[in-house]
């Protein structure tokens, strides 16, 4: 299930207005989660800014660590949309 006002976020990230593409993008969204696209590209984006830090970052926190198990910021969502092209025309 989608979280509750993801749909709004979206709308206002993208400066786009509920209709029959937000319909797509909500159904597109849900196979994503299905899949665990959406965590996986999140994990991903951390373990790379991880990386990125180096060493001095010190351990990830464990709701990063625990991401399937934990409601995803709409940031990853965003992350998604960006990474998979879905607001592209």
């Amino acid at each position: 299930e989608i979280p509750q006002g993801l749909i709004t976020a979206i709308c206002v990230h993208y400066s786009m207005v509920p209709g029959p593409e937000t319909s797509e993008l909500r159904r597109r969204i849900l196979t994503a989660m299905d899949e665990g696209k959406v965590a996986g590209a999140w994990r991903l984006l951390k373990q790379q800014a991880r990386d990125v830090a180096g060493a001095d970052a010190g351990p990830a926190k464990d709701e990063e660590d625990s991401i399937y198990g934990s409601r995803l910021p709409y940031e990853a969502y965003f992350h998604y949309i960006d990474r998979a092209g879905l607001m592209k025309p």
